[in-house]
């Protein structure tokens, strides 16, 4: 999983055109600080004021305060959450929920994220089933799910799920118009396309192999031993599976598949034939529609929200999972270490109509069609029966070997078979449903029993008071105004979904967050003077600036914004803390070529310092989940990373409040602490000095990290075959010579976005262009990228 996400990441970086976009145009001077009118652009609600507030940085702690505000509902709770588990505290949570809809009749409405959360989609039928209905024959408890396969892709998983029975130039043509014909028979595809996208968003490999190998009617065992190669064949191969490979569409997850494909058919021979991958392709390669579908289907919603009785919100980084609501997981009894998240959330109680108002940018998500199903859709999208019963699906599909010939009499009778054969063995969704309902309840009992009492609350960002305390003073609460900010997957003043985020505008993309992290910074710049310097400070779990941050950070410190009294404190995780090392690997040159700006502009910018926290010990499992971003005495706190992809891909959310003078000094003390090494709770390292560090060359930090990202990979079994098998020594060359221009394109072009300011309109030629001016930089960027896009395509191609 580390390794596909690495090529995600990397993905990412190299195809979004953000990161390489035109200088923009320079447009007349602004106010610097943030006004009333950009807030109210820019947030979805506010201001607005808090009756209380605390900011939990106890996992224990932030779980039961979820636990209460559920237990006191009386009418409504609405929640969207990127991961929502089916562990410990998730069961109890589940049984929470449960009470409140069958015991005092409260709706319940949870918006998921659709990729990640369909394994359990049982789970999540159980509550709603157990749930009970209203008068209105409305269930209490009722499940949506974020991104879920479009239209596009449901006629592609169709393609795919179909045989060519004639002529093989014809195939393309004949599939399409039984694709056609298949939709007209229903809207969701039939019975093997939905069991392909069920595979899919499960993630399960044989689902996916028994919809396309069987839907295909492909003889692995005769494909394997029937075809044989000449020297013009293969050289025709080589370059067609690289025409594949290069396009959009191959980019996702059904590059997978089609790569599975291939070595099933024809082993180590190279690859597929031309016609028969042709023909196995999903139809119209080159539809736009389709690149995008396929390219986006991975964005999730990142959102974590809790709304109860429009009174009480809390908010942040944390799922609904043990690793995210223990501070000690003494409840996971396998083997497998999992990791205990340090995370934040913030919890506010509010006057019902700013309740209210929030509540109706819930709303604007729970009913975005276009992008949204309901559990009922989502069953008829992506089947969850068959899925887990493969075997009686590949009995039904042999007892109706009869009717091959017939491609779409043959897969009626697969399901017409299947639905039987369930129904004989006894096997039902009902029995299912009733499965996991006693299984919330079982583990709900155990985390009730073995964890739930005697949980000391001691971890706090306020270190002057000698007992626990997490709340806003009252000082703070009478001064402060509240924002609640999101990025949202349409476009701004409309419900038209986009895709990724154009260029350097962060707020014309509906990056909101971006859009405010941008200003905040801008701010803090303009607040700050001699008498009265000023402190950034960017907690986060995740650093891989995006460019609309690196462009902001370039004019902190070369003069364009009066930074020069100015700190900004970079506090992440490490290689050795983090869940997601390829953050790490692609940041490090990102950070070098920004700290070493830093060192040449130190007189008159900003100044910048990293620290990176480590394990205590080897048992030490946990990791920085935390997204917390001061900007003088004004803070964010949210669900959004401080990556690319926070940008380009995921919704998010969080609040931003504005004048908390003293939780402000209270958590740049709890920082401080941290980073001078008088927390007993933590350790951090600094690396400033080594990110500055002149005499270390860029080939040399390169060499560094390429040795520490292959020391992290020798952990996963996918490496160690692939990469450092005794026979793989010329694979393992070509891996670090494509990490190490990876690293090199990083560190240049985060240097380009770092020097960009608001310049003139360039010329639509390079012929009056100055020999480093950006249009010529940007061209000799994309020019490279191209080149490295190429490597990189042909390097996950041969692997």
């Amino acid at each position: 999983m580390k390794y596909l996400t690495l090529f995600l990441m990397i993905f990412i970086f190299l195809h979004s055109n953000n990161t390489l976009a035109r200088p923009p145009f320079k447009k007349n001077k602004k106010s610097p600080l943030l006004s009333q009118s950009f807030l109210g652009k820019t947030a979805s609600t506010g201001p607005f004021s808090a009756q209380k507030a605390k900011v939990i940085l106890d996992n224990d702690v932030a779980f039961q305060t979820k636990i209460k505000a559920i237990q006191s509902a009386q009418k409504s709770i609405e929640m969207i959450y990127y991961i929502y588990a089916d562990d410990y505290t998730s069961s109890f949570f589940s049984r929470e929920l449960l009470k409140a809809a069958k015991e005092r009749q409260v709706h319940v409405r949870i918006l998921l994220d659709y990729l990640t959360n369909f394994h359990n989609m049982d789970y999540f039928l159980s509550m709603e089933t157990a749930g009970g209905k209203d008068e209105k024959g409305i269930p209490y408890i009722q499940f949506r799910f974020y991104n879920k396969p479009t239209r596009l892709i449901i006629k592609d998983a169709i393609y795919l799920t179909l045989p060519c029975l004639k002529n093989q130039e014809t195939c393309p043509e004949d599939k399409k118009d039984l694709t056609q014909e298949v939709l007209k028979q229903s809207p969701y595809g039939s019975f093997l396309s939905q069991l392909l996208l069920s595979g899919i968003y499960a993630k399960k490999a044989s689902a996916i192999k028994t919809a396309i190998v069987m839907g295909q009617q492909i003889n692995l065992e005769k494909s394997k031993d029937n075809y044989d190669f000449s020297k013009e064949d293969l050289k025709g191969l080589k370059d067609f599976v690289r025409l594949l490979w290069k396009s959009k569409v191959q980019k996702s997850l059904l590059a997978r598949v089609q790569l599975w494909l291939a070595f099933q058919l024809y082993g180590e021979k190279l690859k597929p034939l031309y016609q028969a991958i042709r023909n196995s392709l999903p139809i119209e390669v080159q539809n736009p529609g389709h690149v995008k579908d396929w390219q986006f289907i991975s964005d999730y919603t990142h959102h974590k929200l809790l709304i109860v009785d429009n009174r009480i919100v809390q908010l942040g980084g944390r799922n609904i999972e043990d690793s995210y609501h223990l501070k000690v997981n003494d409840l996971n009894t396998s083997k497998k270490k999992k990791y205990i998240f340090m995370d934040t959330d913030m919890w506010v109680q509010v006057a019902p109509k700013d309740g209210q108002k929030i509540r109706t940018t819930f709303e604007r998500l729970w009913n975005f069609k276009k992008m949204v199903a309901d559990s009922q859709e989502a069953l008829k999208l992506t089947p969850f029966v068959p899925l887990k019963n493969l075997a009686l699906v590949q009995k039904s599909l042999q007892m109706c070997q009869n009717e091959k010939t017939k491609p779409l009499v043959f897969q009626n009778c697969t399901q017409e078979i299947f639905q039987n054969l369930v129904a004989q063995s006894g096997i039902s969704l009902k029995k299912m449903l009733l499965q996991r309902q006693k299984e919330i309840s079982q583990k709900a009992e155990d985390y009730e029993r073995n964890h739930l009492q005697d949980k000391e609350a001691r971890i706090t960002w306020n270190l002057s008071s000698p007992s626990y305390q997490d709340h806003f003073r009252r000082s703070d609460l009478l001064s402060a105004n509240f924002y609640y900010l999101e990025n949202l997957p349409f476009k701004k003043g409309s419900l038209q979904r986009q895709y990724g985020a154009s260029l350097l505008n962060a707020q014309n993309s509906n990056k909101n967050i971006h859009a405010l992290w941008v200003e905040a910074l801008k701010n803090t710049c303009y607040q700050s003077s001699q008498k009265h310097p000023q402190t950034i400070i960017l907690h986060n779990a995740y650093v891989f600036f995006p460019p609309v941050i690196l462009q902001a950070f370039g004019k902190m410190m070369d003069g364009s914004w009066p930074c020069k009294h100015v700190k900004v404190l970079i506090l992440t995780n490490s290689y050795s803390t983090t869940d997601l090392f390829p953050v790490n690997a692609l940041a490090s040159t990102q950070l070098k070529a920004l700290f070493q700006m830093n060192q040449q502009s130190s007189s008159k910018g900003a100044q910048f310092s990293y620290f990176e926290y480590k394990k205590e010990s080897e048992e030490d499992s946990r990791s920085l989940h935390t997204k917390v971003s001061l900007f003088g005495n004004d803070v964010f706190i949210g669900s959004a990373n401080m990556d690319i992809r926070s940008y380009m891909s995921d919704t998010n959310n969080g609040f931003f409040v504005q004048n908390t003078k003293d939780f402000a000094s209270q958590y740049r003390k709890f920082i401080q602490s941290i980073i001078e090494g008088k927390h007993s709770d933590y350790k951090v390292v600094n690396l400033t000095t080594a990110l500055k560090d002149p005499q270390v060359s860029l080939k040399e930090f390169i060499h560094q990290q390429i040795n520490i990202i292959e020391h992290v990979l020798k952990r996963f079994k996918f490496a160690q075959k692939h990469l450092f098998a005794p026979d793989k020594k010329q694979q393992l060359e070509k891996f670090r010579s494509l990490v190490s221009e990876i690293l090199d394109f990083i560190y240049v072009s985060s240097k380009y976005s770092l020097s960009l300011k608001n310049i003139k309109k360039p010329s639509s030629t390079t012929s009056s262009c100055k020999p480093n001016c950006a249009l010529r930089q940007l061209q000799k960027l994309k020019r490279k990228r191209q080149k490295l896009q190429k490597k990189l395509n042909l390097f996950f191609h041969t692997i």
